[in-house]
């Protein structure tokens, strides 16, 4: 399977490519600044709504919640309705439920508004691979998918630099979800209007899909490498800003800037990967350089902590550059080893493995830091990186 290429994104238009590579960067623009809106203002959510830091932080799971769990259903039905009809439908979910945010009066309709909104986000996110795999041809698919991992950290930066200077929090939700509109108009015009035209797919159970995808070669290791990608990524970037502090005495906002450099780093860089990887032909390469990047980095941590913040903002960097190769060579893979009629189901459960792997981090190296010394926490990390830099030679794909 990992040597003949679907006929699918073999045909897309030139000139439409970087359309729709701006068009999916202001999806997941679009889709972070509703995520992110709230924990600058969580102090007032608290005041306001009268709830404690546990129940405010909620509102967070309660946007992830619905993208974990429904993944790989959103992804059928991107398969059976099309990626432009599921598209629009997430749209409007992600909009109704970003102003029902911006108007709850109590925590219960905070939290409904915002699994609405994460529900509706997942659809976004599942529709917006789909139509980059099916639309984009798969020797500048690499790029397209780097500008679209630009997007979240574009939309984290609206969330955290700009929204969170308005007055309360009220208007920043409102204003977040006003922001849904300008990436829905664009998407309704620029969908493939094509895959609109073609007859339904057949019903087929999901349990049949995921046996499909189990029994093509590449998938199954795939979604466990990017079960090991975030895991190790967001370990780091969790746990990483208050164990400096500790541990080098560095001043927390430094601590905090050095690991938001994991995802900045990738607004140049991943689409900058993305092109070098469609100008060799492959992806695997990228994603075993990403881990061996990303481990090589955890080991250097401790050390470079230790001796000063320069060191210490070169071994960051060098980590973040090694997350941007990751992101868009995974993404590129199902293009080339995944039937067409069964993407938005790969793309599901890729989204799935990275719920899994952003849930799996925190958590393990809680109890890391909690039982062991800092640098053996780092260590984890860079062994979580090795055990992916061991698998991925042996994916079957290019």
């Amino acid at each position: 399977m990992s040597g003949a290429r679907p006929a699918h994104g073999a045909g897309g238009a030139r000139g439409a490519t970087p359309a729709l590579a701006l068009l999916a960067a202001l999806a997941y623009a679009s889709f972070g600044t509703v995520f992110q809106v709230l924990p600058p203002f969580f102090d007032d959510l608290a005041r306001e709504l009268g709830a404690g830091p546990a129940r405010i932080g909620l509102s967070m799971t309660a946007f992830l919640a619905p993208v974990a769990l429904t993944s790989l259903l959103l992804g059928a039905a991107v398969d059976r309705h099309g990626s432009a009809r599921a598209g629009r439908a997430g749209f409007a979910l992600l909009l109704t439920g970003g102003m029902a945010t911006a108007l709850a009066g109590s925590m219960g309709v905070l939290l409904a508004g915002r699994a609405l909104a994460g529900l509706g986000g997942g659809m976004v996110l599942l529709a917006t691979l789909k139509l980059l795999a099916i639309r984009v041809p798969a020797a500048r698919l690499g790029r397209a998918f780097g500008i679209f991992v630009a997007g979240l950290p574009v939309g984290t930066g609206i969330a955290f630099d700009a929204l969170n200077r308005l007055s309360s929090w009220r208007l920043s939700a409102a204003a977040a979800a006003t922001l849904v509109v300008p990436a829905g108009l664009a998407f309704t015009a620029l969908g493939s209007p094509e895959s609109e035209a073609r007859p339904p797919r057949p019903p087929r159970s999901l349990r049949a899909d995921l046996a499909a995808l189990r029994a093509l070669p590449a998938v199954p290791l795939l979604t466990l490498l990017v079960v090991l990608g975030y895991t190790a990524i967001i370990a780091f970037t969790t746990w990483a800003p208050t164990r400096l502090v500790a541990y080098g005495g560095l001043a927390p906002k430094t601590a905090a800037l050095l690991a938001s450099l994991l995802l900045l780093i990738d607004i140049p860089f991943a689409p900058l990967w993305g092109r070098v990887s469609d100008c060799v032909g492959r992806r695997k390469p990228f994603i075993v350089a990403s881990f061996l990047a990303y481990g090589a980095g955890a080991v250097l941590v401790p050390t470079a902590a230790r001796t000063g913040v320069v060191p210490l903002l070169l071994v960051v960097s060098a980590m973040g550059i090694g997350c941007a190769m990751f992101f868009p060579a995974t993404l590129a893979i199902p293009q080339a080893v995944v039937p067409g009629a069964l993407l938005g189901t790969a793309y599901g459960l890729l989204l799935a493995a990275q719920a899994v792997g952003m849930t799996l981090g925190p958590l393990a190296l809680g109890l890391v830091f909690a039982h062991a010394t800092i640098p053996a926490g780092f260590f984890v990390i860079a062994g979580i990186a090795a055990a992916g830099l061991a698998a991925s030679p042996r994916l079957r794909a290019a």
